[in-house]
């Protein structure tokens, strides 16, 4: 029996095992479920010290990583794919002696066929018609699974060192000698030549070249190039190599990148997760969902895989490839997009995997891990009025010294949905907070001038990052909007996801930045984008697009606006809570334009001195605001990371709303209608979410009088800001209706 330490970094050997004993029940070997592979390996990483001891895909460089040895990655579900059909069990037959070995294709992307022998086709037809052949075929469904996106540095650079106890060992990239393919009558399995050193089964060479002939510039992993007929949701596994800021910029077409790759390497780069034995292991996990996959890691040298046999595709005489009733290799722009080489988007064949609870904070004990995360809770909760105030003035650095909009983001970064309400089609999510921080258009520019850049992110958004998991800046122009990839949408040609700014996992911060927002007019996928964005914002749901329907999705991404002037995006999201019962009103603080880095109208008379003069304005106030929010941060108890665990632990720990506390609402809610006619129900939603956070923010298990008094008190304060504003620029349009005046 193997090690323990061993079986890490051979778990086949545990699966070959497993099947072996698996062979001497007929209904075990029929099905291909209750082997025992999982129970069989969490006990050996057990014994071997944990989960600590595996390494992790998404915190390591990959080529130190051992091809078939047991290693997790976390990162978010982007497409569930179609169900694929595979050799589970094959036979395999000596050359020289006749003898027939049964041997399983499972956790595996190759069979195993050493130099003489051959793999015997697989069974057709019902039971009754397979001859005495004991091969079977068994289904697997794969999912492509992205790093984090919008995972802040910090929070890559705590992954990496959290993962650091587990030993990789050596990688293993042996050079694959090949003998070349025998003709149809020699070759057993549909006249395809056999990988003389790993055992893999080899395909036509034209196969082979679909990877090889048509290449794009940009380089995956080891230096791969991508190929240009992979759909864009593949070949973003190859853009992930590489990037190295989560929070960069999402433009017109722009792929967003996965965040950290400097800290972990600076290789990160998306896998594709095979999924087995689903009704063990908990299913299909979502679109969208955070997840923790356990398994074997397949990763070889630009080598298709010649065992798939793709999901609907008929079933040819080859049996261990996609094949055509002819046993020919199945070789199309689908199957190539579906099944780019190991060596550019490696596989992970699932043993286990686990959703990630809560937001993804690597400073934290696991979610899974009550006691410690409430041992986390309860030191947090001790210090929480200093850490309340670390972050609420990072915040309040970031917005120029602004108190009342620093304590509106802080609550806002601390909101969740709780639960959701109403019928089909029109729930509230209860607990949602959009947010929109406006400011004052632009005075009259000189003509002779052009715009003055703006700082891009705002200090707001660094601020964010720098103290939340996961984090995404998000540019809204009509030009973006128009050309950009905001919402998922399902290519009918390849039946893949396209990669999306707006897809992310729950509990990511988004900042949607209108300030460069100018006249324009937007197209049809620009007003969809648009109306994606918005519904994201007020009912928290995101719309896929699947050819000629939508289809709307669950999300929780508390969504923050940055405009000047009339706020386009946060209004849409207001106009769509007006529209019909089910969204939350955009919360409008009236801010000056210094505050979130917008622009003040002034110029200098010459274009070239306006340009240098305000790059390097901006550039010298980023580095004193940035110096300012690390200042009042690293002051607080525990420095920085105990901030960052506190903003995480509050938004995970929802106040209850009492019976008293209730009844106060309601009857601050009826005299204020009684007194403004616009005020609605979205008001009263919106107080109540204020209140909630307000005691979440402190850490207090329930709402108690002072809490609400002081979210009155401050919505008292935004209200005579919003009166001000409104007498100030008495033309200006905006969003956050009802509030109370």
């Amino acid at each position: 029996m193997l090690a323990d330490e061993d079986a890490l970094a051979q778990p086949l050997a545990l699966v070959d095992a497993a099947f072996r004993a698996a062979c001497d029940d007929p209904a075990r070997l029929a099905s291909g479920h209750g082997w025992g592979v999982r129970a069989t390996i969490e006990a050996a990483v057990a014994r071997a010290g944990g989960l600590a001891r595996v390494p992790a895909l998404d915190a390591t460089p990959v080529e130190t990583l051992r091809p078939g040895s047991l290693v997790r990655f976390q990162g978010m579900v982007q497409d569930t794919w179609d169900p694929e059909y595979y050799l589970g069990v094959y036979e395999l037959r000596d050359l020289a002696t006749g003898a027939i070995t049964l041997k399983t294709g499972k956790f595996s992307d190759a069979v195993d066929a050493p130099p003489g022998s051959e793999v015997l086709p697989p069974p057709r037809g019902p039971p009754a018609e397979r001859d005495g052949c004991r091969g079977r075929i068994y289904q697997r469904t794969p999912v492509f699974v992205v790093p984090t996106p919008g995972l802040s540095g910090w929070a890559a650079a705590a992954r990496k060192a959290q993962c650091a106890g587990a030993a990789p060992g050596p990688a293993a990239h042996p050079a694959r000698a090949k003998r070349a393919a025998p003709d149809d009558a020699g070759a057993g399995a549909g006249g395809r030549g056999v990988d003389a050193d790993a055992g893999g089964m080899d395909v036509d060479d034209a196969a082979h070249d679909a990877f090889a002939t048509k290449r794009t510039g940009a380089r995956g992993v080891r230096g791969a190039a991508v190929d240009a007929s992979l759909h864009p949701a593949v070949a973003a596994g190859f853009r992930y190599a590489g990037a190295a800021n989560g929070n960069a910029a999402v433009g017109a077409g722009a792929t967003a990148p996965a965040a950290g790759a400097a800290a972990t390497g600076g290789r990160r780069t998306a896998v594709v997760v095979k999924l087995y034995d689903e009704e063990e292991t908990g299913g299909v996990p979502h679109v969208s969902e955070l997840v923790e996959f356990v398994g074997i890691l397949s990763l070889e040298r630009d080598t298709p895989e010649p065992e798939t046999i793709a999901a609907g595709a008929p079933r040819g005489g080859a049996g261990v490839g996609g094949g055509d009733a002819d046993g020919g290799w199945v070789d199309n722009d689908d199957e190539r997009a579906h099944r780019p080489p190991s060596s550019a988007v490696p596989r992970l064949h699932c043993v286990s995997w686990a959703r990630v609870g809560g937001r993804p904070n690597p400073l934290l004990p696991p979610a899974a891990d009550a006691a410690a995360r409430a041992a986390a809770t309860a030191a947090a909760r001790a210090a929480a009025p200093a850490l309340r105030a670390a972050a609420r003035g990072a915040f309040a650095a970031a917005l120029g010294g602004d108190e009342l909009a620093a304590e509106y983001v802080l609550l806002w970064a601390l909101s969740a949905v709780t639960a959701r309400v109403g019928p089909a089609g029109a729930q509230t999510a209860v607990g949602a907070l959009p947010l929109s921080l406006v400011a004052p258009p632009p005075r009259a520019q000189r003509p002779a001038a052009p715009p003055a850049p703006l700082p891009s992110p705002p200090a707001i958004s660094r601020a964010l990052a720098a103290l939340a998991p996961v984090t995404r800046h998000l540019p809204v122009t009509i030009g973006a909007l128009n050309a950009g990839a905001y919402r998922p949408v399902r290519d009918v040609a390849s039946a893949l996801l396209s990669d999306a700014a707006l897809q992310l996992p729950a509990g990511a911060l988004l900042v949607a930045d209108e300030r460069t927002m100018g006249a324009g007019e937007l197209s049809t996928a620009g007003v969809a984008n648009l109306r994606a964005l918005a519904a994201l914002a007020s009912r928290q749901t995101l719309e896929y697009g699947f050819g000629p329907y939508e289809l709307a999705f669950e999300t929780d991404v508390p969504t923050l606006f940055l405009s000047q002037g009339k706020p386009l995006a946060a209004s849409a999201a207001t106009t769509l809570a007006d529209a019909g019962p089910g969204g939350a009103e955009a919360c409008e603080v009236p801010v000056d334009a210094a505050s979130i880095g917008g622009d003040d109208g002034a110029r200098a008379p010459d274009a070239a001195t306006a340009a240098t003069a305000a790059a390097a304005a901006a550039a010298a106030a980023a580095a004193e605001v940035d110096a300012a929010m690390e200042a009042v941060v690293s002051r607080a108890p525990g420095g920085a990371d105990a901030v960052r665990a506190y903003l995480t632990l509050a938004a995970e720990a929802p106040a209850a709303l009492g019976e008293a506390i209730a009844r106060t609402a309601q009857d601050a809610f009826v005299a204020a209608r009684q007194a403004d006619a616009t005020v609605g129900a979205p008001t009263l939603h919106r107080w109540c979410t204020l209140a909630r956070l307000r005691a979440q923010s402190e850490l207090a298990a329930e709402v108690t009088t002072e809490h609400w008094s002081a979210t009155l008190a401050l919505e008292a304060e935004r209200a005579a800001r919003v009166r001000a504003r409104a007498s100030a620029v008495p033309a200006r349009a905006g969003g956050g209706g009802g509030v109370l005046v």
